[in-house]
């Protein structure tokens, strides 16, 4: 039997405040720049060209934490109501295909990003390649560990599927 007749609030539209939403994508994007760039530097940042690297690390990593939450909204809210009737199966794989995708264009922005912050010019071919390549795979290991910390709360998630 086709889960979606068992559970049709299931695929419910998924709604919440843009402001929650920054709040916690931010707080994200803080803690973890914050983290990586005492690491990177073995300190807090004392110059204005450390607080500058500190700063386009937060670019990257909002790209990442902000911007894996549209993709996961595209994927709720754009793509799942269009192929609900799809088997349990099939929804993993899309998913996957739509975290694959987006983690790839938001690693390359990411890196844009990055490198025009901090040298003033695209990334040389080898480094979009790289991200594209690695950005999909990268990002899907972001989301499962998301997606455990949603299912530690109960709350709905990749795992339990009802997310």
């Amino acid at each position: 039997m086709n889960s979606l007749m068992a559970e049709p609030a299931r695929f419910a539209r998924y709604r919440e405040p843009l402001t929650t939403t920054l709040t916690r994508t931010g707080a994200i994007a803080l803690v973890v720049a914050s983290i990586a760039g005492f690491i990177q530097l073995h300190h807090l940042p004392a110059t204005s060209a450390q607080w500058h690297l500190w700063l386009a690390l937060l670019v990257f990593v909002a790209w990442i934490s902000f911007g894996g939450h549209c993709v996961e909204i595209v994927y709720l809210n754009g793509i799942r109501p269009r192929i609900a009737g799809w088997s349990d199966s099939l929804l993993i794989v899309a998913r996957l295909c739509v975290w694959i995708v987006g983690g790839a264009v938001l690693f390359l922005g990411a890196l844009i990003s990055r490198n025009l912050m901090l040298f003033n010019e695209l990334p040389p071919t080898s480094q979009i390649i790289r991200a594209l390549l690695i950005g999909g795979p990268a990002f899907i290991v972001v989301e499962m560990i998301a997606h455990l910390f949603l299912l530690r709360r109960g709350r709905p998630s990749f795992w339990n599927r009802r997310g």
